[in-house]
């Protein structure tokens, strides 16, 4: 199946984290060299993700993260630049009252 934030709707990956979260991963393997089209692309991608956790497909498709706390992570090869991090701080006040925590992380 096709990964990454060049495919918005696709879930890239769905792990438990040792500290007891419910971690889904984004992945970004393309230097931020278009950053209109990554821009877009990761807007979708972070709308797909909410509403797969918000409207409870999650936690269908997974059962026994129903009770775990959510963090949604950007996994980049390289650090975003500053346009992606403002977006990034955007997206965690937004999902903040959901619960769902937002970073980005260097793979």
């Amino acid at each position: 199946m096709a990964a990454g934030v060049r495919f918005p709707k696709t879930i890239d990956l769905v792990t438990k984290t040792p500290d007891g979260k419910c971690s889904l991963k984004m992945i970004e393997d393309r230097p931020w060299s278009s950053l209109d089209l990554q821009m877009q692309e990761l807007q979708d991608k972070i709308n797909h993700y909410v509403e797969y956790v918000v409207g409870g497909q999650l936690t269908r498709d997974f059962p026994s993260v129903a009770r775990l706390p959510v963090e949604i992570v950007l996994q980049c090869t390289a650090a975003p630049p500053p346009d992606v991090e403002e977006a990034a701080a955007r997206a965690a006040a937004a999902l903040a009252p959901y619960g769902i925590v937002f970073r980005w992380e260097r793979l």
